[in-house]
């Protein structure tokens, strides 16, 4: 398994995930409002609920990111090549404590000092976005 993520995040595919987890709290996704948004990716790639418990059966082959604006370790400095998952908090509320506890490791985009935090949608694709382009500049190497 590649990559599986707990939170709402089904449009910004670039790494192909293999599963997308809704962790407990999340939003609906398949209101109206994130169809739309998904722009059909809900129907490209499994998307199933799961309790905290859950999910650390399905992710315990892999390196569990969270992406946190306090992370100790840069998004683009993570090896995206192994396998992976990847935990995007609430907007509103950031990583619970069931995420925190559950992460190996919290990661961040570094921002200008003058910007406060991005929305969770916008976090998640810059991070799969990396882990795109990295396994991208892979098959080009060998």
């Amino acid at each position: 398994m590649r990559a599986i993520w707990a939170g709402c995040c089904a449009r910004p595919r670039p790494p192909a995930p293999d599963l997308a987890i809704l962790a407990p709290g999340c939003a609906d996704p398949y209101n109206p409002k994130a169809l739309r948004a998904g722009m059909g990716a809900h129907f490209r790639l499994p998307v199933v609920e799961a309790t905290w418990a859950e999910i650390a059966g399905y992710c315990e082959a892999l390196t569990l990111y969270a992406a946190d604006a306090e992370g100790d370790a840069a998004y683009d400095a993570v090896n995206w090549l192994k396998p992976w998952g990847l935990i995007v908090g609430s907007e509103a509320h950031g990583l619970s404590a069931d995420a925190a506890n559950l992460a190996s490791k919290q990661i961040a985009i570094p921002m200008a000092a003058a910007t406060e935090s991005l929305n969770a949608m916008v976090a998640a694709s810059i991070i799969l976005f990396e882990a795109a382009r990295q396994g991208r500049s892979n098959e080009h190497t060998g």
